[in-house]
């Protein structure tokens, strides 16, 4: 059997690379999009299915050529920033992010000892629409508000971001942003760094504990819940002082962005008469715009003052009208407790009138009944003595009778004794 014909293999070679193009990635990248990544380097790491020139970003920032026209972001000391960065599709690991001067960027020690944030990966996924969403596949990503610790003095910084313990086997991946620190509040001397956006005993879903325990892809250990070494074992990391933080040092070796920087005082070229005027026009107008915004300010101002004004006039005369309800609404109670108090009294003395009169009622009705007791008595009493009249009557007529009777048989006897003397 003979070999293919050379345009078999071309052929053939073309659909795989379209197929692997058209096919979404799994083993994606991450990488800051807010503030944006300051080179054109979206996947810095060890290994990986990458391109040769990529295969070897140990960090802390990437390597590549800088973006042109890249905006700095401001920074205020103590002010909040969302930080957005890609999901691709992945899942857990931790987030440390670092500030460190401009000429310390690819200083590793500078990035571990400025380090001020440590939170987990997977923390604050939002929708991103029709934003820049990588190849996630839910069109999602993620974002955390952070605040920018008070002890970092104005001057220009890079915002370092790693990402460590990722899943499906990820590595260390890398990110560095510009940024201006100027104005906020107060210069403070010392700041903690915080463990945030973890569970309560302080974890996350991830693979290393430590930037460096599996830096190199593919990562074969597994992933379960682990705290971070500085924070291991109840310790905590050490405090950023705002002494030991110096923004005036020399570009370090090996990084492009600083070395791409203008050194020393920038000599401004003689400008032609035209150019000149230009640069005056422009000046003026700028003056003309600020005192514009300076006149909008003050009118907003005195906008702003008379509208307390007429919120405090109000909330006074609110005041007074509540005060007065309050007392026309303490007078009507008022009212009704004495009107209530002299329906008590007309109440009470109407029950203590009919009591009265009840009583008054009853002493005459037993005044009645002991008049009607006494007349049965004296008419009891009465019976009785002209029953004992009667009786004594009928006593004296029998003993009447008896004498009577005895003296009828006296006179018979005496007659008898005559009658027999005479007989005699």
């Amino acid at each position: 059997m003979g070999a293919p014909p050379r345009w078999a293999l071309g052929l053939a070679t073309a659909t795989l690379l379209v197929v692997t193009a058209l096919v979404p990635s799994v083993a994606a990248h991450s990488s800051l999009i807010l503030p944006k990544e300051r080179t054109y380097e979206t996947a810095c790491r060890v290994g990986g299915m990458q391109s040769t020139s990529q295969s070897n970003c140990t960090g802390p920032c990437p390597t590549r050529e800088p973006r042109e026209y890249y905006k700095i972001t401001r920074l205020r000391r103590g002010r909040g920033l969302p930080v957005v960065y890609y999901r691709n599709n992945h899942k857990g690991g931790f987030l440390r992010l670092s500030l460190v001067p401009i000429d310390q960027a690819m200083n590793h020690t500078a990035h571990r000892v400025n380090a001020f944030r440590t939170s987990c990966w997977s923390h604050g996924r939002v929708w991103c629409g029709r934003g820049v969403c990588g190849n996630d596949r839910r069109r999602s990503r993620y974002k955390q508000a952070i605040k920018v610790p008070p002890v970092f003095p104005d001057g220009e910084y890079v915002l370092g971001f790693v990402w460590y313990g990722g899943g499906y086997q990820q590595g260390d991946y890398y990110s560095c942003a510009r940024v201006r620190v100027h104005g906020g509040v107060r210069l403070a001397r010392t700041y903690r760094p915080v463990l945030t956006r973890t569970d309560k005993q302080g974890r996350c879903l991830s693979s290393a504990s430590a930037i460096g325990e599996c830096a190199a892809e593919p990562c074969t250990r597994k992933q379960y819940l682990r705290t971070p070494a500085e924070w291991a074992d109840g310790r905590r990391p050490r405090l950023i002082h705002a002494a030991a933080i110096n923004a005036s040092l020399g570009p370090h070796p090996g990084d492009p962005v600083a070395e791409a920087r203008p050194r020393g005082k920038r000599v401004q070229p003689r400008l032609a008469p035209w150019q000149q005027r230009l640069q005056a026009r422009r000046r003026h107008a700028r003056k003309r715009r600020a005192r514009a915004r300076a006149r909008a300010r003050e009118i907003k101002r005195r906008e702003a003052k008379r509208k307390w004004a007429r919120a405090a006039e109000r909330a006074r005369v609110a005041r007074v009208e509540a005060r007065r309800k309050a007392a026309r609404i303490a007078a009507r109670r008022k009212q009704k407790e004495v009107e209530a108090r002299r329906k008590q009294e007309r109440i009470a003395a109407r029950k203590a009138r009919e009591e009265a009169a009840k009583a008054r009622a009853e002493a005459a009705k037993a005044r009645a009944q002991a008049k009607k007791r006494a007349k049965e008595t004296r008419e009891a009493e009465q019976a009785e003595t002209a029953e004992a009249a009667e009786v004594a009557e009928e006593a004296e007529d029998a003993r009447e009778a008896d004498e009577a009777a005895s003296d009828q048989g006296q006179e018979d006897e005496k007659e008898d004794t005559e009658g027999t003397a005479n007989f005699a």
